[in-house]
Parts: C-alpha cells; sequence; structure tokens
C-alpha cells in the first residue's frame, strides 16, 4: 500500500508541476477567449539562399515543433521573411491581437504595430527562443522592411546577398539594418497563427493532493477489509 501510495503522490505532484514551464505559450494577464500570437528568435540558424518562402516556413516551424510546449498549441508558424515573390506582411497575414515573446512579455499590439517601426518603436524587441531563453545580440535574416515589405534587391534568395536585421533593437533596425552574404548562418523571426486563451483549468492544490491520497488510502483499506472478510 504505503508504494501505491507514494506512487500516486509522485503522479499528482508531477501533474502539478509540469504545469509550470519556462516557455509562457499563454501570456500572463490575458483572460479566457482573449486571442494573442506567439513570437521568438529561432535558436537554429540557416543561409538565405533560396526565394521560396516554403523554405522559411518549413525552418521555423522544424525548430517550434521540437519544443513539446510549442508543438502541443497546433498552431501554423511561419517566418517574418520576404523574398522576391512574398512579403513578410502578407506571409504572416493581419491580425489585431498582441504579439508576445515566449517570456510572455508583449512586442506589439497587433501586426499593423509590428510593421511600424520607421515612426513606433516596438514594446520589445524579439530576443528570446523557442525556449524561452534569451538571445545575446545576433543579425537575424529578414530581407524586409520596417513596414513588412521586401527590401527592394535584398529580398532573401535573390542576388545573392540578403537584408538581415538586428534582434536587440526595437526600431527599423530590428527588421532591416543592411545586407550580408546569403551564405552566413544566421537565426530567424517565427510567429504563430492566431491563438486563443483557453478556459483555465484550476491546478490541484496542496488540499486537494492530500484529499487524494486520503481517499485512495480509505479504498485500500476497505478492499482489504472486504477481502478479510471473504476468507
Amino acid at each position: 500500500m504505503v508504494k501505491n501510495l507514494g506512487f500516486l503522490v509522485f503522479a499528482l505532484v508531477g501533474f502539478a508541476s509540469s504545469a509550470s514551464a519556462d516557455v509562457f505559450t499563454v501570456p500572463p494577464g490575458l483572460a479566457p477567449g482573449d486571442t494573442y500570437r506567439l513570437v521568438f528568435l529561432t535558436s537554429t540558424t540557416t543561409v538565405a539562399a533560396s526565394s521560396n518562402i516554403n523554405y522559411y516556413n518549413s525552418f521555423v516551424t522544424n525548430t517550434a515543433d521540437s519544443v513539446p510546449a510549442l508543438a502541443a498549441l497546433n498552431a501554423t508558424w511561419t517566418a517574418i521573411a520576404s523574398t522576391e515573390f512574398v512579403d513578410a506582411a502578407t506571409n504572416i497575414g493581419a491580425s489585431t491581437s498582441g504579439i508576445y515573446l515566449l517570456n510572455g512579455t508583449e512586442v506589439a499590439a497587433s501586426t499593423a504595430a509590428l510593421f511600424n517601426t520607421f515612426h513606433t518603436p516596438l514594446d520589445a524587441p524579439i530576443n528570446v527562443d523557442e525556449n524561452g531563453n534569451g538571445v545575446p545580440e545576433t543579425a537575424v535574416w529578414t530581407g524586409t522592411d520596417a513596414t513588412g515589405s521586401g527590401e527592394p534587391g535584398f529580398e532573401l534568395g535573390v542576388f545573392g546577398v540578403a537584408g538581415d536585421g538586428d534582434n536587440q533593437k526595437t526600431n527599423s533596425l530590428a527588421f532591416f539594418q543592411g545586407h550580408v552574404i546569403e551564405a552566413n548562418q544566421f537565426p530567424m523571426y517565427a510567429i504563430s497563427s492566431v491563438l486563443t486563451v483557453p478556459v483555465a483549468v484550476p491546478e490541484p492544490s496542496t488540499g486537494g493532493l492530500i484529499a487524494l491520497v486520503l481517499a485512495a488510502l480509505l479504498l485500500e483499506l476497505m478492499r482489504r477489509k472486504k477481502s478479510s472478510a471473504n476468507r
């Protein structure tokens, strides 16, 4: 009985603690039914030689899916990037939902605010990776200007050089600070489709866990008493 009871306690405590993670898939402060999007900087890197936007979307999707908490969202992940044929604003789609880092910090109130850095800075730089870790200053492949359009001549996969941004900036440099050779290995910005805050499911409290353990103990005692009476 003690062995079984110990396993039950371990399972219940494990369930409660597993609900806490370093990655905020639901930003703090939002209410059930609110919509939002998540954004991160990939910890992985790639070259920028392809002119096919699907290459970059697949790249960020694979990075997101490597994190169980993100894969469980069943979100669509797209790159904040422009090729000659697809602008970043078109690729990620317009939305009025807030955009948040995986540490819970808001980056922008909407995609319109995200692509308005010529006039209004982002609320925070996009400097947190898919695991919720902060990333030191680095160049980021975007091929995009501050309006979400391709930077003419420097879209990804065009002329051997492409536009890059700076992950520590909140102004237009977040998306375009210059251009470098496409063979360089840099990370990318990834953004989710629109998500909805689910109805909250409360975690078992300490008192609730004790009650469950006592109930299990009582059932075991009753089973043993019945077994003894039938002998």
